[in-house]
């Protein structure tokens, strides 16, 4: 995102904020008025006569309107006016600027005791990843995030100031008259403020050696997936290990969702797709769950040969994250016109596994159902799989890597994609296999960008 870009979201959220402040506030304004009682009465005293109770409701206004009320006070706030203290009878202005240095001197005790705690705990978790003292650095770390600041903090002056008398539990001294004095009073509020920053801090660090082990672990099953699964003689991933842990070789679509996980290598992704498109898997509608060489092989079978739009779908997607775009784009054209011979061009649970013939329909399976749930996703799923879809958020930014659309779709709009809190509308064309993509919402905090 440009310099000029990032101002435009800055004062953009900066406008979106001045309704919610006067929204906040006039609710808080009118939840005040709803409270029992008379503020005027509460001024003037138990013993007030009703002319003095007249002559303080005139002199706060309190006489006026509800409307005209909250008007006059928010017109002084925008001008800096936050009116009296009815308690310290000094202006509201005058008493945050006496506590500022106060509040100040509480959050900096506050960073300080979250980086020198909340670190150490973090580096002493990270070490010993999966130990007793992870576990219990990461329940510390849970449960300070968990508890509220406001309730430790209460817990905290009961138990060290009111129990043990060791720190005050009122009260602050500046700074520069007493440091020993201004730290001693300081120091709960800290604390309790201080809880949720060393809980993160903690969870951060350990968070990221916790990665780091995962991605790891991650790489040796990998590699165990590789050995244990893949088949040379099927150029293709086993359907299963056995109970000797030796692999079931029958070639199956479960080895096309294999790659939407990413664990295969992409020399090994590659051959699976090859093998997912030859006549005895794909029936020209879609890839069989088994394919016709396999012994369980039966067309009209539930598991054993049919052809299933969401099974595709997924396949599509690990097509897609491959880069093998034609291929994604071969099962979206078969079960497009799959849909073409079917009412209402819903995609059913599944049809039967019977090779496609010219001018011939797919055989319905006699009770599967439709409309599917899973099924009315299948298209979506081919439309990423087929246009490299990928979306940052943090960014902003909408990507489309090497698109390649079956020749049925010319023209495709995206309406309405929300990236975090901003919307766009795309046009794809697709002229001759050269796919175009345009951004039609003009919004500068939104790119669209098309790789090829």
């Amino acid at each position: 995102m440009s310099l000029a870009s990032k101002r435009k979201v800055i004062s953009r959220r900066l406008l979106q904020a001045i309704p919610v402040i006067v929204l906040a506030t006039f609710i808080v304004f009118g939840l005040l008025k709803l409270v029992p009682g008379d503020v005027a009465f509460t001024l003037a005293g138990d013993n007030a006569s009703d002319e003095r109770i007249t002559e303080i409701r005139q002199i706060y206004g309190l006489d006026r309107p509800f409307l005209v009320q909250y008007g006059s006070w928010l017109w002084k706030a925008v001008h800096g006016d936050l009116s009296t203290s009815l308690v310290s009878h000094e202006p509201v202005l005058t008493s945050i600027a006496r506590c500022l240095p106060h509040t100040l001197l509480i959050v900096a005790l506050a960073m300080t005791l979250a980086l020198v705690i909340g670190i150490p705990l973090g580096i002493a978790a990270a070490s010993k990843p999966g130990s007793w003292l992870d576990s219990f650095v990461m329940a510390i770390a849970s449960l300070g995030v968990a508890v509220p600041n406001f309730w430790l903090g209460m817990l905290m002056v009961a138990f060290f100031s009111l129990s043990l008398n060791w720190l005050p539990a009122t009260g602050a001294v500046p700074l520069s008259e007493n440091p020993w004095e201004a730290l001693s009073h300081a120091i709960l509020p800290a604390c309790a403020l201080a809880s949720g920053g060393i809980a993160e801090v903690a969870r951060q660090l350990g968070d990221t050696a916790r990665g780091a082990r995962l991605d790891a672990e991650a790489e040796s099953l990998r590699k165990n997936f590789e050995d244990k699964f893949w088949c040379e003689e099927l150029g293709m991933y086993a359907l299963a290990l056995d109970g000797d842990k030796k692999p079931c070789r029958v070639r199956s679509s479960n080895a096309g969702q294999v790659l939407v996980s990413e664990i295969a290598s992409r020399e090994r992704a590659h051959r699976v797709a090859l093998n997912l498109l030859t006549p005895e898997m794909f029936s020209g509608w879609g890839i069989r769950t088994l394919s016709m060489d396999a012994p369980r092989y039966n067309p009209i079978s539930y598991h054993d040969g049919s052809v299933w739009p969401h099974d595709n779908a997924i396949i599509a997607l690990g097509l897609g994250r491959y880069g093998f775009r034609r291929e994604a784009s071969l099962l979206f054209r078969g079960m497009f016109d799959a849909a073409c011979h079917l009412d209402l061009m819903r995609l059913p649970e599944l049809f039967c596994g019977f090779a496609r013939r010219r001018l011939g329909a797919p055989t319905l399976y006699p009770v599967a159902c439709m409309p599917q749930a899973w099924a009315s996703a299948a298209p979506y799923a081919f439309l990423e799989a087929c246009l490299g879809l990928r979306c940052d958020f943090d960014r902003r930014e909408v990507h489309f890597s090497n698109p390649h659309l079956p020749a049925f779709v010319e023209e495709l709009r995206i309406r309405n994609l929300a990236i975090a809190d901003v919307t766009t509308d795309i046009l794809i064309r697709n002229r001759d296999g050269e796919i175009s993509v345009t951004d039609e919402g003009n919004d500068p905090d939104i790119a669209v960008r098309l790789s090829k």
